[in-house]
């Protein structure tokens, strides 16, 4: 489907929901196709995170981490 980005702006919800339902927007201005609007697919969260399982054995409650933090930032 092509579309104009002012026709996108007047019913966003509409082409958000086609895209969500897997049809590829094409979004063009004066003309020129400039964006994609298109379905994602959807992440998987699991329990064992890599980026937040560092502080899995870190038992400091995360105010007092982040003020411990700043006292170095002291002018």
């Amino acid at each position: 489907m092509q579309i104009n980005a002012k026709e996108l702006r007047q019913h966003l919800s509409d082409y958000l929901s086609a895209a969500s339902k897997g049809q590829v927007v094409n979004i063009s201005m004066r003309g020129k196709p400039v964006a994609r609007l298109s379905s994602i697919e959807p992440v998987s969260k699991s329990k064992d995170d890599d980026f937040f399982g560092i502080w899995a054995d870190d038992e400091r409650d995360v105010a007092e981490y982040v003020r411990d933090m700043r006292k170095g930032r002291q002018f």
